[in-house]
């Protein structure tokens, strides 16, 4: 898998979880950045994961507008979901 599909995949994986988790409204849920917004006070006690997330909306712009990613990049994404401990089976496509 090349590295923008595995890098939407991640974001699908912690857009979906977040908002599940966190009962984000559906006009706020519709935007990535919006939920990461509305979603960052819960982790206030966690700064390197509120951090890793607000760098995590770049990433996602540049997947959505079919730019290259990076292994940092993927590094990152996947830091998050271990973070939020994001099972592999949650992973949509991500192989185990």
């Amino acid at each position: 898998m090349n590295r923008n599909a595995t890098a939407y995949s991640l974001l699908f994986a912690i857009h979906s979880h977040l908002g599940a988790k966190h009962h984000v409204p559906t006009h706020i849920s519709d935007s990535y950045r919006h939920t990461i917004n509305h979603i960052l006070p819960f982790y206030a006690n966690s700064p390197r994961l509120s951090d890793q997330l607000q760098k995590s909306i770049p990433v996602r712009n540049r997947v959505c507008h079919f730019k290259p990613v990076t292994r940092q990049d993927i590094v990152l994404l996947t830091s998050i979901c271990s973070s939020l401990h994001i099972s592999q089976s949650t992973k949509v496509g991500m192989r185990r």
